[in-house]
């Protein structure tokens, strides 16, 4: 499939007008950077599969509404981390006037420059070195390409993993995990609890799911969490996890609630709140609970935080755990290394989950847990 990846603003032709094929979190910086940087190229709209109403006062459309009015637009500009997906999409509604806009402009934060990649090289070697197969070395090597050359140099990590696991499928934050050793689960990021109900389905009656989220009327509003507030072994606290207790700012997006995350105090803005925030170690000592099995986080850059909150349980109580390790670059070297410095004696495997760099999970299973 013939590709156009777009690099440079000063290759959109003169007076263009647009649609940004994707309304999340790049779409609207590149958005804000046209506005900053091209104020003659016009945004015509939005293209997005899943949202709708308006982002930043113009309007959002589905493709095939789009494409019905093609006249009102030049060129489709995708920007988008799932551009491969979109790509697709592209191709079988005929549609040939688009170029892929390239990740270091929408996501430059997310992107290691050569000086980085010089910098990390010897970090990125140490987190291969821990993994337990040569496919999971070979699909780190993969998801970091994703963040360090040209989008088009780049393999597809999702493929790769899929063709890895074959038979045995993949279950996001459950791959590797052996969920007939586990009594007790903590889940930092329930959001809707969809998760949440998958964990429930193997707890044993006895045991105890204990899940945090700060976006308490979302979860609530879900009806998955019908299904959780009538379970007795289950509580979904209103609060954030952290390094330590007390409060912190919570940024909600609107438009893209999965985002939500904690903030630096000075960051916080339109939408952000003090929430209540508890440790891991705390939490566990307060609530008398005696073992921890299971530690799921999916908490949007929070995580390494996190787990230093939760030191002394998880060098204590040894359980298995599924952390996302994608949320910042730094996370990809940063929490394999403290966990693997925390905890002896682990197997550790990794899962990815999408076309881009995004949803990657990185697992750790006690060796006398690990089931091939």
């Amino acid at each position: 499939m013939k590709q156009h990846f777009l690099r440079s603003l000063d290759a959109i032709p003169s007076r263009s007008r647009v649609c940004l094929y994707g309304a999340g979190e790049g779409g609207v910086a590149f958005n804000r950077l046209l506005s900053a940087r091209r104020s003659d190229v016009t945004v015509s709209c939005f293209i997005d599969d899943y949202k709708t109403g308006t982002r930043n006062g113009v309007p959002i459309q589905p493709l095939k509404e789009a494409c019905a009015h093609g006249s009102g637009w030049d060129r489709i500009l995708v920007t988008s981390a799932y551009w491969r997906d979109i790509q697709g999409m592209l191709h079988r509604a005929s549609v040939e006037k688009y170029s892929i806009v390239d990740p270091s402009l929408l996501f430059p934060s997310q992107m290691f420059s050569p000086d980085e990649q010089e910098q990390y090289a010897a970090r990125f070697k140490q987190v291969e070195g821990l993994l337990a197969t040569e496919s999971d070395r070979t699909l780190y090597r993969m998801i970091i390409q994703n963040r360090t050359v040209q989008a088009e140099e780049a393999a597809d990590p999702f493929e790769y993993y899929k063709r890895v696991r074959g038979n045995a499928g993949y279950e996001e934050y459950l791959d590797f995990i052996n969920t007939d050793a586990i009594r007790t689960i903590i889940e930092g990021g329930v959001l809707d609890g969809r998760n949440s109900v998958r964990f429930l389905s193997f707890l044993p009656p006895d045991g105890g799911l204990f899940g945090f989220e700060p976006q308490y009327e979302t979860y609530l509003q879900s009806p998955h969490s019908r299904a959780l507030e009538r379970a007795r072994n289950v509580r979904i606290y209103p609060q954030a996890l952290w390094k330590e207790g007390g409060t912190v700012w919570f940024q909600e997006k609107l438009h893209n609630r999965d985002g939500s995350c904690v903030i630096p105090a000075a960051e916080n803005g339109a939408h952000a709140r003090k929430v209540p925030a508890v440790t891991i170690d705390s939490f566990m000592r307060e609530q008398k609970i005696p073992k921890l099995d299971f530690l799921k986080l999916d908490i949007e850059g929070a995580e390494y935080e996190v787990l230093t909150g939760g030191s002394r349980t998880l060098s204590h109580d040894r359980p298995q755990l599924a952390v996302c390790i994608y949320h910042k670059k730094e996370d990809l070297f940063g929490i394999p290394l403290y966990i693997s410095g925390l905890l002896k004696d682990y197997v550790y495997r990794i899962g990815h989950y999408t076309c881009s760099f995004w949803d990657t999970v990185w697992y750790a299973v006690p060796k006398e847990l690990y089931r091939l």
